[in-house]
């Protein structure tokens, strides 16, 4: 049974929402949220520091009091690393602009 198999009405039985990917393999939400996300660099930051996983393959940074979390990578962590990957092509950009 492949990861998505399990999930329920777009839900990952681990907690987390089915963002899927786009055309060029980002998460479905991803893009959007990251393409605001990658002007604010001590956000994705902050979520790439605390959205790391466990030993068994769980977010860290979204475990709750009532269970373990999302399956690692989770959507936040997927978001703050295309934040990221955008903010460097920016950057990239920039200096080559010059």
């Amino acid at each position: 049974m492949g990861e998505h198999d399990a999930r329920v009405d777009g839900v990952d039985p681990g907690g987390g929402p089915d963002v899927g990917e786009d055309a060029n393999g980002t998460a479905g939400t991803a893009g959007p949220m990251a393409d605001v996300m990658a002007d604010m660099p001590g956000v994705w930051r902050r979520l790439l520091v605390a959205h790391v996983a466990d030993r068994l393959g769980r977010c860290r940074g979204c475990r709750s009091d009532t269970g373990s979390g999302e399956r690692w990578p989770c959507s936040l962590h997927r978001i703050a690393t295309e934040a990221q990957r955008l903010h460097d092509q920016k950057l990239a950009r920039a200096v080559d602009s010059d």
